[in-house]
């Protein structure tokens, strides 16, 4: 039998295409045998050079930055309202440091003396009921207010607290005032009388 269409050693030669030099392939496919392949294997060695458009790109793989880590104490912790899910010395020392101005106490929201009195009055009468959490959540200010606020001792003299009630009913006064004028109805307008003027053409001499 023609060389060209059939080997004796390797029957698989006779699967491939018959202008391929069989002597070269038989050695390829020897080599192949020797180096622990096999003749089933479907990407059985080629004669033919591989081009190089059609061979495998490797592509390498990009490297990560590895994450920095950030120096302990620097990094921004959410400030959660009060009586919220979270840590709360975090929440409270980030409160503390909002309201802290030039190292002074200067809260954004300023609490009524009546407010301050009622707060006493539920951290006192009932302590396990009104805590100083409850409390932040009850009258929305922050915890350092609320232990600020029980931790005072300071009252005012019948004085200070007469001159205060005054000056708040007076502004009650001004404010029920410019209320009611606000809320009171205007008078209708009635509409004017038109007054139509007509000109008389004048007589041609």
């Amino acid at each position: 039998m023609d060389e060209q269409q059939y080997h004796p050693d390797f029957p698989a030669v006779n699967s491939i295409a018959p202008k391929t030099t069989p002597s070269r392939l038989g050695v390829e496919l020897r080599q192949h045998v020797e180096r622990g392949g096999s003749l089933t294997d479907k990407r059985l060695p080629s004669s033919a050079p591989r081009s190089p458009l059609t061979a495998p790109k490797k592509y390498a793989r990009p490297q990560r930055k590895p994450a920095r880590a950030t120096p302990k104490g620097t990094e921004e912790v959410p400030v959660t309202p009060a009586g919220k899910a979270g840590e709360g010395w975090r929440i409270r020392k980030q409160e503390q440091k909002a309201s802290l101005e030039d190292g002074k106490w200067a809260p954004k929201k300023r609490v009524a003396r009546s407010t301050m009195e009622r707060i006493r009055f539920l951290a006192i009468n009932m302590p396990d009921t009104f805590d100083i959490p409850r409390l932040s959540y009850e009258f929305k200010i922050s915890f350092e207010a609320v232990r600020r606020i029980l931790r005072s001792n300071f009252n005012p003299s019948p004085e200070v607290i007469q001159t205060q009630e005054s000056k708040r009913l007076a502004l009650r006064k001004e404010y029920w005032s410019a209320t009611q004028e606000a809320n009171q109805p205007k008078p209708p307008t009635l509409p004017q009388p038109v007054t139509i003027i007509t000109q008389r053409p004048k007589p041609k001499s």
